[in-house]
């Protein structure tokens, strides 16, 4: 999802070549003949009031509209002329130019077995497509589509904000790397108001954080409405209905429409713990084996921007913990009674815990996977164990939080070689 935010967010310039000048020549014509209508009004009632020097004169000013209305009418039909010509036969050769734009400013390569579209509609329809990236700082990709189809709406593109009416991928595979957790905001805000994925298999491998983790996704059917620029991580979890499978655990996003509002429901089952470890952080990395159930739910009114309450309920299984070595020793002494506590713990151990989160915080994320709310998540479920535990969680914040600035130091002194 995040691959195609930011291609699209880069695309965007293939309707603007047809939609500008047309535009700008209708207008123009309106503008000739809602003048020459009400100049013919005007005329007509004064006629019998008119001197006849004055009645000459206006006959002498008629005359200008027909040659304004027919060098309207040739510019027009020259442009229309001309579009349909590129259309029809210079179509590749308008879209390889778009393309080499966004090779230029992307680093994305896009090619394709055939491409049938319309430049007059917006209208893209790519067979055999691949969308790739490589030797990029933020992330790397290579991703294969059997069949990409892209609906824009022409008359957005001279708007600040460009429509995008339909936007469906069918059998997407490939490869995903990351190895920072944010790409540069998209340029042109788009909206999509129907994202269809139907078929996706990919490999992603994050580097972002203290150790690479690889996992496999697959995703049978997903539908986003709508899918903003700058809000693509919201409505991707919290405007979208999908299933799949993640690390072969099978996942669901449930979002249904209620009066006033939206509910959404989140479910995973039995994810290996290495993914919550490396995406949350926080008690998850204490785990050397295990699985993570999780199960959210939530309901919020639709306002000018959302207020959301989460109630998260995780369930952990088949787990064994330890305090991870080079853990800083006032952390590892009070991760210790979580550590004992999980261990003798028998059989399925249940986290239940709310949050509450505002749609403003999603601003200018682009993928689900690098959100502070997880680490929001782990803050919670490590109050939780820490409850149980008997210890106080505000040190172990602190202490976590003076363990990190030490680790970034100690990274610092490693790049200047001290």
């Amino acid at each position: 999802m995040e691959a195609l935010v930011i291609l699209l967010a880069e695309f965007l310039l293939l309707p603007v070549i047809a939609g500008l000048t047309l535009c700008f020549e209708f207008l123009f014509l309106l503008l000739e003949l809602t003048l020459e209508f009400c100049l013919g009004l005007r005329r007509r009632k004064r006629q019998a009031k008119e001197r006849p020097e004055e009645a000459a004169t206006a006959t002498q000013k008629s005359r200008i509209l027909p040659v304004l209305r027919v060098v309207a009418g040739a510019s027009l039909a020259l442009v229309i002329s001309t579009g349909l010509i590129i259309n029809t036969f210079y179509f590749d050769d308008v879209l390889g130019w778009t393309l080499g734009k966004v090779r230029q400013q992307s680093d994305i390569e896009v090619s394709y077995a055939e491409v049938d579209g319309n430049l007059f509609t917006g209208r893209v329809e790519f067979a055999n497509a691949r969308i790739s990236r490589t030797g990029h700082a933020k992330s790397n990709f290579d991703l294969q589509a059997q069949n990409l189809t892209l609906d824009a709406s022409l008359l957005s593109v001279l708007s600040g904000r460009v429509r995008i009416e339909h936007l469906e991928v069918n059998h997407l595979s490939g490869d995903f790397e990351r190895f920072a957790k944010s790409e540069q905001r998209p340029r042109r805000a788009f909206t999509i108001d129907r994202l269809v994925v139907t078929k996706a298999e990919f490999t992603v491998t994050e580097r972002a954080g203290r150790s690479p983790l690889t996992f496999d996704l697959e995703i049978d059917n997903w539908q986003s409405e709508p899918l903003r620029s700058d809000f693509a991580a919201f409505d991707l979890l919290f405007r979208s209905n999908g299933h799949g499978r993640i690390a072969g655990e099978d996942f669901e996003i449930e979002s249904k429409v209620i009066p006033g509002g939206r509910e959404t429901k989140w479910r995973v089952q039995a994810l290996p713990i290495e993914i919550p470890a490396a995406y949350m952080g926080g008690p998850f990395t204490w785990l050397t084996q295990g699985n993570l159930q999780v199960a959210v739910e939530d309901s919020w009114q639709l306002n000018e921007t959302a207020s959301i309450l989460l109630d998260w309920q995780l369930q952990l299984s088949d787990f064994e913990a330890a305090v991870p070595a080079g853990t800083n020793p006032a952390l590892a002494l009070l991760a210790g009674p979580i550590v004992k506590l999980l261990n003798k713990h028998e059989g399925s151990l249940p986290i239940a815990f709310s949050l509450q989160i505002d749609e403003e915080q999603f601003r200018g994320e682009a993928s689900p996977l690098t959100l502070d709310l997880w680490k929001r998540a782990a803050e919670a479920s490590t109050r939780k164990l820490a409850e149980l535990a008997g210890v106080d969680p505000a040190k172990i914040r602190e202490l976590g939080r003076k363990s990190l600035e030490q680790f970034k130091g100690f990274l610092d002194r490693r790049r200047k070689g001290k």
